[in-house]
């Protein structure tokens, strides 16, 4: 079974997919290396970071951040879709971001499973 028991905001598959192109998003993928081979969504900003790296990767400086993933570092407002397979890791890693201080943070509820 999928899904979180987060409280914090959860997306449906039809709200992620009609954000996919829209500049405001940005979706990170916190799946691993191995599922990511087997497809991811094609949005237009796009990160992959495993779960288990959010919480470093974002604690990152500035600088860093930007040369690790060729852009600049998402402000603490900004608008961030997380998804993993299923739900589960993803609301791990929005519970670690909403814990950096990072307001705007969604789960896809069930994951790239439910396409």
């Amino acid at each position: 079974m999928g899904g979180t028991s987060s409280n914090l905001p959860q997306l449906s598959t039809t709200e992620v997919t009609s954000k996919l192109q829209d500049p405001k998003y940005l979706f990170i993928d916190v799946r691993g290396a191995s599922e990511l081979a087997g497809g991811k969504l094609e949005a237009k900003r796009f990160l992959n970071i495993p779960h288990t790296q959010i919480a470093a990767e974002f604690k990152r400086s500035e600088e860093e951040f930007k040369s690790a993933y060729m852009m600049d570092k998402p402000s603490k407002d900004a608008h961030i879709i997380i998804y993993c397979q299923r739900g589960r890791r993803g609301g791990m890693a929005q519970d670690a971001m909403a814990e950096l201080g990072y307001e705007n943070v969604y789960n896809w509820e069930n994951g790239y499973s439910s396409l």
